[in-house]
């Protein structure tokens, strides 16, 4: 059974990670190849299927996915901070998105190519990568925090990710 994918809604892509508002649903179409990647990525197939199905009732800390789905902050040797799934998924999707989008999320605004004057575009996508970045954190951070807690999450089989740059 495929995983939902209304996690995430185009109007999440707000703030940090806003987009620019003629995307004509296209942030859909990787809300939808990515979301369910994503959640079989970070949680493996059975513990993704479980947040999913008990999101809506995860809303006190006693609730195993309160957690999970709401962030995690400790003050042990690790200093785990986590901020969310919602943010931890909006990185994602919007690294995705921007990387492959031809209006370009700049400092500066977004930018469109020229195609009259011919000429390359100046484009400094490290901001894109550090964005990227901080869901991998994010995504550590989780990733730790479960595999301390194996016995409260048995059916964890997640991946592990890594960090990327352009160079």
């Amino acid at each position: 059974m495929p995983l939902p994918v209304n996690i995430l809604v185009e109007s999440d892509f707000i703030g940090y990670y806003g987009l620019y508002k003629g995307t004509d649903g296209k942030i859909q179409a990787y809300i939808n190849q990515y979301v369910p990647k994503f959640l079989y990525e970070i949680f493996g197939a059975e513990l993704s299927a479980l947040v999913v199905q008990n999101r809506d009732i995860a809303e006190t800390p006693e609730n195993r996915y309160y957690r999970l789905i709401n962030g995690i902050k400790t003050d042990d040797d690790c200093g785990t901070f986590y901020t969310g799934l919602k943010p931890l998924l909006l990185g994602l999707v919007w690294f995705h998105y921007v990387a492959d989008d031809k209006y370009r999320q700049t400092a500066g605004g977004t930018k469109v190519q020229d195609a009259e004057v011919s000429k390359g575009a100046s484009f400094d996508t490290s901001f894109i990568y550090e964005k990227y970045n901080i869901s991998i954190d994010n995504w550590k951070a989780l990733h730790r925090y479960l595999c301390d807690n194996k016995d409260v999450y048995p059916e964890f089989k997640g991946k592990y990710k890594k960090y990327s740059s352009w160079l």
